[in-house]
């Protein structure tokens, strides 16, 4: 197995050991999985953890049989990387961005995610999934780093993310982090964004014809998105209901009348790329917008820009229907541009080759035009025939299995937290309904935490177990074992006070932040335990048939039954999912036959339940 470029990092380490004798390098204590340590910070030489942390990857693969898994079995934990290990190491009360050639970084790097791994190896992870790690614009940044998702070069890395200390380029550390997961066999996604690009985007000087340009008056520096009149948008929902998207109803000609062809030259001015055109008229490239439903009342997205997949002449312009929906007459093979197909379809090959990666997170997937989407799958698959791809769906339709798709985010993230809509989803668990795997979580990215919904530990902890018993890809998101609050991005079901509650400076998608890694109440175990659960009773896949998988009809309590071929074994969960009823439920459970239990008294066969409080026992 390649490891070059992590034995590279490990020599330049020791070339590095005598300048750090005396270099106090703080790390939170559950980095060290030191259970003996009440001490929630530990100093550390930094040379010799990272050494320490590399020689564990290599032991645990000299040591342990690596064998292949099927996506069903993937466990998968989802971090972004520059908030994942970023961390106050010099004790000085601030994470600081900035990082010189003498000391070690304190935003998350690469090879700070290279010493986690053991740890997550440990936790049972067997795939991690790293949202994206590109070289971000300037132009409107968010935040004090930029939007990970405002993309100025898809090759190049967000420098944040190296450790210039070790002078080995970014790219090899980058390499050295995919080496040491498949050396602990572990699984690498990576989250990749086709559709726009940063407003300073190296493509807009490069290609000034893949993308959008209004005309720019120094009076009229304003840019909204097209509105429709009642009438036209009920056609428009209409015809799209209808799957039918000929003549689909175009903006107003205002609006069609900001737009200009590409610029005869572009420059950089001030940050931001300026065209001028053949009548010597100046344009700039758009701001994004929220593009379904077509009156949607987000704000502009100031950082990116739509990429433009089709050119014609009646469709030079940002709306629904030349963006996302893409009008019969559009999506033409004459009309594709062609050079920035073939640049969207080569991205994923040149990962592949050049870093070995295992997978993709395809970023609004459901809004390519399907040819494209199918040249990207297929041309990644033309170089790694097992390459997973997962759909940013929350439908579990057949559609995403026969684009090619190997697994939907789902829609389990989204119910969890409410009793109904929960019990509705197990049931069409029961009924087969389910026709391609999803990713069972409780919280991404772009929600509130699962510990910030109700501040119930029993309610996280509840929530894990039935996670890793329903039939999905058990997924983890960086946070969660350590009841974190804090959200990374207001996106979905958050409340207007959420949202106002965090501006981009609070949140990790825009700006420096931190874990709570201080914490001395974890769920680090508890997971551990889990998935140990999974693997002995279920291979990792628990997948079920209306014969081994039934919900059981009850008011207060979650309860479902299962069946372990493995084992040969009924089990059953119970859990108290709401405060209504508190009085005392009698099941017929043996002690000795309870495999899980929390938040419950057993007197006999009397159990009482704390809201949240469940049992995991054999039937």
């Amino acid at each position: 197995m390649d490891d070059k470029n992590l034995d590279l990092i490990k020599k330049q380490l020791l070339k590095l050991s005598s300048n750090f004798n005396n270099y106090d390098y703080l790390i939170p204590s559950i980095w060290l999985n030191n259970k003996e340590d009440n001490q929630t910070i530990t100093k550390v030489n930094p040379i010799e953890y990272f050494l320490s942390k590399i020689n564990q990857i290599y032991d645990i693969h000299r040591n342990s049989e690596i064998s292949d898994f099927d996506v069903e079995q993937s466990i998968i934990y989802n971090f972004l990387p520059r908030l994942f290990t970023a961390f106050d190491h010099n004790g000085d009360g601030k994470i600081e961005a900035f990082c010189d050639k003498n000391t070690f970084r304190e935003t998350g790097t690469f090879l700070k995610t290279i010493a986690m791994l053991p740890n997550l190896k440990k936790m049972g992870v067997n795939t991690i999934y790293m949202l994206p790690i590109f070289e971000i614009g300037k132009a409107n940044r968010k935040g004090n780093l930029g939007s990970v998702y405002a993309i100025k070069n898809v090759y190049k890395f967000d420098d944040n993310l190296s450790e210039p200390i070790i002078e080995i380029p970014i790219e090899q550390q980058f390499s050295a982090l995919v080496e040491a997961a498949h050396l602990l066999g572990m699984k690498v996604i990576m989250e990749f964004i086709f559709r726009t690009a940063s407003l300073d985007s190296d493509l807009i000087i490069e290609h000034p014809d893949w993308f959008y340009w209004i005309y720019s008056n120094n009076d009229d520096n304003i840019f909204s998105p097209p509105k429709f009149s009642r009438r036209i948008y009920s056609k428009i929902l209409q015809k799209i209901n209808d799957n039918d998207f000929s003549d689909l109803p175009h903006p107003t000609q205002k609006y069609i009348k900001k737009f200009s062809q590409p610029p005869a030259t572009v420059t950089l001015n001030d940050g931001e790329y300026i065209g001028i055109t053949n009548d010597r008229r100046t344009v700039k490239v758009p701001s994004a917008f929220a593009d379904w439903p077509p009156n949607d009342l987000q704000p502009l997205w100031k950082d990116v820009t739509y990429l433009k997949l089709y050119e014609h002449p009646d469709y030079n312009y940002m709306a629904y229907n030349t963006i996302r929906m893409y009008s019969t007459e559009l999506a033409l093979e004459e009309n594709k541009i062609v050079s920035l197909w073939n640049y969207l379809e080569n991205i994923i090959p040149f990962f592949i080759k050049n870093y070995n990666i295992d997978g993709a997170m395809v970023d609004m997937g459901h809004s390519f035009p399907p040819d494209l989407l199918s040249n990207i799958i297929n041309r990644a698959r033309e170089s790694k025939s097992n390459f997973i791809f997962i759909e940013e769906s929350f439908d579990l339709t057949k559609e995403s299995k026969e684009k090619g798709f190997d697994a939907v985010i789902g829609p389990v993230f989204l119910i969890e937290n409410d009793f109904n809509k929960l019990k509705q989803f197990l049931n069409s668990l029961e009924n087969n309904e389910e026709v391609i795997p999803f990713l069972a979580t409780s919280e991404n990215h772009n929600t509130p935490r699962t510990y910030a919904q109700l501040h119930n530990k029993n309610y996280s902890k509840m929530i894990f177990v039935l996670n890793s018993l329903v039939p999905g890809i058990l997924f983890i998101h960086s946070g969660f074992e350590l009841f974190e609050d804090k959200p990374i991005n207001t996106g979905l079901n958050f409340t207007q006070a959420d949202i106002e509650k965090f501006d981009d400076e609070d949140l990790a998608l825009f700006s420096i932040s931190s874990l709570n890694w201080e914490t001395q109440d974890t769920l680090i175990q508890w997971i551990n335990d889990l998935i140990d659960f999974r693997k002995e009773w279920f291979n990792n896949s628990p997948i079920y048939n209306s014969n081994n998988f039934h919900v059981i009809e009850n008011r207060h309590f979650l309860e479902i039954e299962l069946y372990s071929l493995i084992k040969n074994q009924k089990i059953g969960f119970i859990a108290k999912y709401d405060n209504i009823s508190g009085k005392p439920v009698e099941l017929n459970i043996d002690l000795n036959d309870v495999i899980l239990s929390n938040g419950v008294k057993i007197n006999g066969r009397i159990i009482e339940f704390e809201e949240f409080g469940f049992l995991l026992f054999k039937k």
